[in-house]
């Protein structure tokens, strides 16, 4: 077929036009290569496909990280972008919306998409296939070296893991501070700071009351007892730096090899860092979106899950909006499709048609056996339990459910399912490549991790049981 599926993921109708036509908008940046993209939005959860061809390009274009400069000319796009955010989100915070003319709030919202959408080809450009000749030329160093197969795909994990504090581990610290006994402004203040824990949430009261829920097993911690869990945490970070000391002196063509590790370990901790920002995006900006519609006359859900960026601009320029009729529609489907780098959209039964014909969407598949790419090594066994990205209280649900052994299954994690993990007998994602978060967390908690699999949750079913064997990069229905 010459559309797969790449991601899926709960998003707002803004983010995923957002997701879809970003390949169009920021064309000049590294990361925006593919020409075609497909975005169907079933009850609120994104199925995105690409096209085979795209994503052969797109592994041609990763060659070119391979030369340091233009590696670190990446970092620092990728770098100015969420500067960029920030510096926009600092202005909108000066600001009275309330005050703010219909002509002045378009004039905001069209920074923000724009903010937004240059954030995503600096995220994509970690994705699994730009990386696919970094991770060819460090695996053939390795080979050339005698190792075992155990051996490689062992240092390979270790050497590619980063060993810098990142956002997940930051937030981590600095929440063991703001749940120091107290009242709740260090909470909200942490929400602000942190907002990608908040993904799909308009609302602080909300953010709060799940900080406080999180809190609990805490207790009354003490001043001492953060600064002793902090100090943990670097100390695993020194392990591991010492780790690829002692495995890179002991190899031939040791100082190329540092340089592709970096090349991972620097996309790793960038990847999380942009994620930080886009997955938090609407939460640091709610009061506009809750502003707009308030003035469209819909509740925020409503808003958020239906109207896209053209609807918004129908509205605030020449106040026209949707019908109860086409929201009623769009509740159930719609679709964004980058068709050779022109946009098209869809609602309703349509957009359904479109997706079964196009690239023959289907809501469950048939297979006993799936595979992937192998981002910590292991076996294991265990029931399923499939976890879609959806917003807190789908979250804090999962959590309750969630029991240790099982297998967590899910389009792509979030840094909120850190708990969920740590009970985990293994991660099998859809998304994904060496540098993503699902991988980074398997290896910190030593268990086995399949990512990248396109099918996971689609070809498996809470209840199952399923065998992970993270040594073959595959997982079995059992």
């Amino acid at each position: 077929m010459e559309w797969i599926f790449d991601w899926g993921e709960s998003h707002s109708a803004i983010s995923a036009e957002c997701w879809t036509r970003y390949y169009a908008t920021q064309r000049h940046f590294f990361g925006a290569v593919r020409k075609n993209s497909f975005s169907l939005v079933e009850n609120r959860q994104l199925h995105n496909y690409v096209k085979k061809y795209d994503n052969l390009q797109t592994v041609k274009e990763g060659k070119k990280l391979l030369a340091e400069s233009f590696f670190r000319k990446v970092l620092e796009q990728s770098n100015a972008a969420r500067k960029n955010f920030f510096e926009l989100y600092s202005e909108k915070e000066k600001m009275d919306l309330r005050e703010l003319g219909n002509e002045g709030l378009a004039k905001l919202f069209n920074h923000y998409v724009t903010a937004y959408e240059r954030l995503l080809p600096c995220f994509s450009a970690s994705q699994p296939e730009f990386l696919k000749p970094a991770e060819k030329a460090l695996k053939k160093l390795l080979n050339q070296n005698s190792f075992s197969e155990e051996q490689i795909s062992s240092y390979f994990t270790i050497l590619t893991t980063p060993c810098e504090v990142d956002a997940i581990k930051r937030e981590e610290i600095d929440f063991l501070k703001a749940a120091l006994p107290g009242d709740e402004t260090p909470l909200l203040e942490h929400a602000k700071k942190h907002p990608w824990l908040f993904f799909n949430t308009y609302s602080e009261s909300t953010a709060v009351s799940f900080l406080k829920e999180k809190a609990l097993p805490l207790g009354k911690i003490s001043e001492a007892e953060v600064l002793l869990k902090t100090n943990e945490i670097r100390r695993k970070s020194i392990e591991l730096a010492n780790k690829q000391k002692e495995i890179l002196a002991g190899l031939q063509g040791s100082e190329q090899a540092s340089e592709l590790a970096l090349i991972f370990q620097k996309s790793a901790i960038d990847r999380m860092e942009t994620k930080a920002v886009w997955g938090g995006a609407e939460f640091l900006f709610q009061n506009m979106f809750r502003e707009i519609a308030a003035r469209v006359g819909e509740t925020i859900d409503d808003f958020m899950w239906t109207y896209n960026i053209e609807d918004v601009l129908n509205f605030l320029e020449r106040e026209i909006k949707l019908s109860k009729e086409e929201i009623a529609n769009r509740k159930k489907f719609y679709l964004f499709w980058l068709d050779n780098l022109q946009l098209r959209f869809f609602s309703g039964e349509e957009a359904l048609l479109v997706a079964e014909k196009e690239v023959g969407f289907k809501k469950e598949i048939s297979v006993t056996e799936i595979s992937g790419t192998i981002a910590c090594p292991g076996k294991a066994k265990g029931k399923a339990r499939v976890i879609l990205v959806r917003d807190l209280p789908t979250l804090e649900k999962d959590l309750r459910e969630f029991k240790k052994g099982e297998v967590m299954v899910t389009t792509m994690t979030q840094p909120t399912m850190v708990l969920i993990a740590s009970k985990a007998a293994a991660i099998v994602t859809d998304e994904g490549g060496l540098t993503s978060h699902a991988s980074i967390l398997a290896r910190e908690f030593g268990i086995p991790c399949i990512v990248g699999t396109r099918l996971a949750t689609k070809a498996i079913k809470t209840g199952d049981l399923i065998e992970v064997d993270a040594n073959k990069g595959t997982v079995r229905k059992l």
